[in-house]
């Protein structure tokens, strides 16, 4: 199973694997998360008194990690180029219609617009990289659905 998770998050796009244990001497547990990129197994005990409230706290903190904070620029496919000037970042929660998350030029435009993005580098971007607060946002939302897309003018921040 470590290997399979192995393999999973090595490729891309990288899929990290979580793992819940309910009980003890579980520890083995550790390396299949490890090998997923999630560092460690959470343990649940296995008394009626709190298994259920630990296992939903387990469940809340994946949530709370589930997605990230920047996403990789998916190479073009062969003799194509991607128009940077073309890409949005659409946010969405409890399956509503998504909103377009404004453009800011650099890290620095997140004082005046927080839950914005930004290019990990804007001359040669590799990345897409949210604001702290919209980061904090999607990692708080257990809902959450974020997409990159490509084909429609980046709205930009005002």
């Amino acid at each position: 199973v470590a290997q399979a998770a192995s393999v999973a998050y090595s490729t891309a796009p990288a899929i990290r694997t979580f793992v819940i244990g309910v009980g003890s001497a579980l520890s083995s547990l550790d390396a299949v998360a490890l090998a997923g990129g999630t560092e460690k197994a959470i343990i649940v005990t296995d008394s009626i008194q709190s298994t259920e409230q630990e296992f939903v706290l387990a469940l809340n903190t994946i949530r709370g990690t589930a997605l990230p904070c920047d996403y990789a620029i998916p190479p073009p496919p062969t003799g194509e180029t991607i128009d940077y000037g073309f890409v949005n970042v659409v946010y969405g929660s409890n399956g509503g219609e998504g909103v377009v998350i404004p453009y800011v030029p650099s890290a620095d435009g997140c004082m005046n617009e927080p839950e914005g993005w930004h290019y990990d580098d804007p001359a040669k971007p590799t990345k897409v990289v949210f604001c702290d607060a919209l980061c904090s946002k999607v990692k708080n939302d257990a809902t959450a659905k974020v997409d990159v897309v490509f084909g429609c003018e980046t709205e930009i921040a005002k």
